[in-house]
């Protein structure tokens, strides 16, 4: 069974939230007091004794004028504490009422009203909300750019959390010239030393893993680790930082190691987040992830169901989070044979998708193609080929509305040449696709050459298939892609096309 999903929680990309400046102003010691010590708690990640003082700072600005920039102010900032804690239930509407106190006060396009703007925004992607957030971000950087100038820190902060979402909606290009300029702006304003230029690090770091660029990532991790320790060994963000090269090597194949970077991640974040935390959730979803991969599936049982414990705790049961889990968990128990778990999960991560997203995006394909995998498998071929149709029809559409993406194009000729009812095979259009896919890309990933590789198979071109199948394999930087690709192209070699039964989780993107 292969399952993929555009949102990948394994790895945390550090959103850079927005303080509010501080003003002098002799009516106001109390509550200046307080903040300031406040958000000096908040960034040392000492998240409870940053709230209560914050709170007192919240009482004192609502006493002087309730309706002022100082609530808005500290409204601001105690969200900020919430979503650390991860009570996203108590910051989303602190957010909303701090943007709506701003906008009053200082206008829809004020750069403070930006700050907030800018905060909801990269809440809101934190629970998929993608399009949305875009649309608050970009108006965001507008504002900033206009009042505070293009090399401002926080027009730095703005762009480095459109980056994120651009990220996540796979914009990689726009992401990386993003990320670039917000670590120059950070880098010219606060020296190569500090925490926000560690942030901007580990978060193109981060692309660069899911990027396959293994060691242009492992290169900004070794500038990053340093100035997180320098924070201190438990402070939340080393942690963070610590789980994110731990995926690193696991993408890599060093097992092993990732698995050690894991654990002591996860003590940390235990320690101070609490057990029930989301960022607990994530790290006990990577050792999930490394227990099937590598074969000790009672361990990996144990990871799944005490992720979706957290996840279902402190995200909530529709999160897009839970439907990435259900499809890794389901693949687990297909592999054990235990069909009979199968269904319901994919079942519960279709509807999670479709109540989010819609029926016809990108992200059904993934365990529809999985439940066409289930049903063969279990010789109900007549309703395989309902689930398999659904997913080419979506591969499809998406394809011909985005002719110019090539992952699209990618995943649609992967279907055509690999799927394993003929009736959904396409030898023509899959080797289109896969070398136009090639070429809009111009021949960067190891995953176009796959797949390529593939097409060519399902014309029967043996020759190319291998040299194709070779050439990936060269690129091939990731422990699963070294893995899997050999035993494709032995098939070439045996002059036999390549059959996705369903036996694996989806390799394409970690090529």
């Amino acid at each position: 069974m292969r399952i993929t999903s555009r949102v990948s929680p394994a790895v945390i990309a550090a959103f850079a939230l927005l303080i509010f400046g501080q003003t002098a102003n002799a009516q106001g010691v109390l509550w200046e007091t307080y903040r300031d010590a406040g958000v000096a708690q908040y960034r040392a990640g000492h998240y409870p004794e940053a709230e209560k003082l914050l709170r007192t700072a919240l009482q004192d600005a609502e006493a002087y004028n309730p309706s002022g920039g100082r609530v808005a102010k500290t409204l601001n900032d105690l969200a900020l504490v919430y979503e650390a804690q991860g009570r996203y239930a108590e910051a989303e509407p602190l957010y909303i009422r701090a943007l709506q106190m701003m906008q009053q006060l200082r206008g829809p396009d004020d750069s403070e009203t930006a700050t907030v703007l800018s905060n909801l925004a990269s809440f809101l992607s934190r629970f998929g909300k993608l399009e949305e957030a875009e649309a608050l971000l970009n108006r965001a950087v507008s504002d900033v750019e206009t009042q505070l100038g293009p090399n401002h820190y926080k027009t730095s902060i703005v762009l480095n959390n459109l980056a994120g979402v651009y990220s996540e909606l796979n914009k990689f290009d726009q992401a990386e010239n993003l990320y670039k300029r917000s670590l120059a702006i950070a880098e010219a304003t606060f020296g190569p030393l500090h925490p926000e230029v560690a942030s901007r690090l580990s978060n193109l770091a981060v692309m660069y893993t899911e990027l396959g660029r293994f060691e242009e990532a492992d290169a900004l991790y070794r500038r990053a680790l340093p100035i997180r320790e320098a924070q201190g060994q438990d402070h939340p963000d080393t942690s963070q930082i610590i789980n994110n090269i731990a995926f690193l090597y696991f993408q890599m194949g060093n097992y092993d190691r990732a698995e050690q970077l894991f654990k002591r991640s996860l003590t940390v974040w235990e320690r101070v987040l609490g057990p029930e935390h989301a960022d607990v959730g994530t790290n006990h979803k990577n050792l999930a992830d490394l227990y099937l991969e590598t074969g000790r599936y009672d361990l990996a049982e144990q990871e799944f169901k005490r992720t979706q414990q957290i996840w279902e705790k402190s995200l909530g049961m529709e999160h897009p989070y839970i439907s990435v889990l259900l499809q890794d968990f389901a693949n687990l128990y297909f592999k054990q044979g235990k069909y009979d778990l199968v269904e319901p999960m994919l079942t519960r991560a279709l509807i999670i998708i479709e109540k989010i997203k819609g029926p016809e995006r990108a992200e059904m394909a993934p365990p529809l193609k999985a439940l066409a995998d289930l049903k063969r498998a279990q010789g109900k071929d007549d309703e395989a080929k309902l689930h398999y149709a659904r997913a080419l029809a979506i591969r499809e559409k998406l394809a011909t509305t985005t002719p110019n993406d090539r992952k699209a194009l990618n995943d649609l000729a992967w279907i055509q040449a690999t799927c394993p009812d003929e009736q959904f095979r396409d030898a023509k259009k899959a080797f289109e696709n896969a070398n136009k896919a090639y070429q809009l890309d111009g021949g960067k990933r190891c995953s176009d050459y796959n797949t390529l590789a593939a097409a060519y198979a399902e014309n029967r071109a043996w020759d190319q298939a291998k040299e194709w199948a070779t050439k990936a394999l060269e690129r091939a930087k990731s422990g699963k892609a070294k893995r899997l690709i050999p035993e494709r192209l032995k098939l070439y070699e045996q002059q036999k096309p390549f059959r996705d039964e369903g036996t694996e989780l989806q390799a394409q993107n970690a090529l």
